[in-house]
């Protein structure tokens, strides 16, 4: 069980932008879920196919803005490698198309926000990111679970976003892949989760333990 699953776990606690404020809660939670879907007793996926993305990777504080890790590009990074398998899975004409693995997981917390264009997506800001010049750079968890959807990268996909989904405008949304279909991606099993509602915001409290 597992070999052939991947996974994707993002927590960012630390920005630039003084008006977002650090967090503990989302590097924790990341670092719970990694152990978990690694584990024998959890998800039981290779730690070759499961990457971890945390704000301690890149030693906070940051000194500017351009400096601030992770960010969206540096996420986008994670996917890029599976979409590379995938392409030299069709080159290959092995009988695999575009499938990488069986199961796909992704976690992402930190602070965030639901586009006011559509609302219906939440979006992970990432380190870069500056609330008072309006440059809300973003990763949207489900358009990238819904890429790896239509395409039919996985049989499975298990997606968990833990941020807040208060609405905000944001200048243009960071969609970077062309969409691939094919015919069955219907029979692709899928299972999304959020820690807030629409509208609103995720709060995080320190427990006991």
């Amino acid at each position: 069980m597992g070999a052939e699953d991947w996974a994707i776990v993002v927590g960012i606690k630390s920005y630039f932008d003084p008006g977002l404020a650090g967090l503990e809660g989302p590097e924790n939670d990341a670092r719970e879920f990694y152990d978990w879907v690694v584990s024998a007793d959890g998800g039981a996926v290779p730690k070759a196919q499961a990457q971890c993305i945390l704000s301690s990777d890149y030693h906070p504080p940051f000194a500017s803005a351009a400096a601030a890790m992770p960010t969206a590009e540096a996420i986008k990074g994670a996917f890029d490698h599976l979409r590379s398998i995938a392409d030299a899975n069709v080159k290959a004409e092995n009988g695999l198309g575009w499938t990488v693995g069986k199961r796909f997981y992704l976690f992402f917390s930190g602070h965030g926000f639901a586009p006011s264009q559509n609302d219906e997506l939440t979006a992970l800001l990432t380190a870069e990111a500056s609330v008072a010049n309006a440059q809300l750079t973003h990763v949207i968890g489900s358009y990238m679970a819904d890429i790896f959807w239509r395409a039919k990268f996985f049989d499975e996909i298990l997606l968990f976003v833990d941020c807040c989904r208060s609405i905000m405008d944001c200048a243009q949304l960071y969609m970077p892949y062309e969409i691939k279909r094919v015919s069955n991606y219907d029979q692709v099993r899928r299972f999304y989760a959020y820690g807030a509602r629409v509208a609103k915001e995720s709060r995080e409290w320190k427990m006991a333990d």
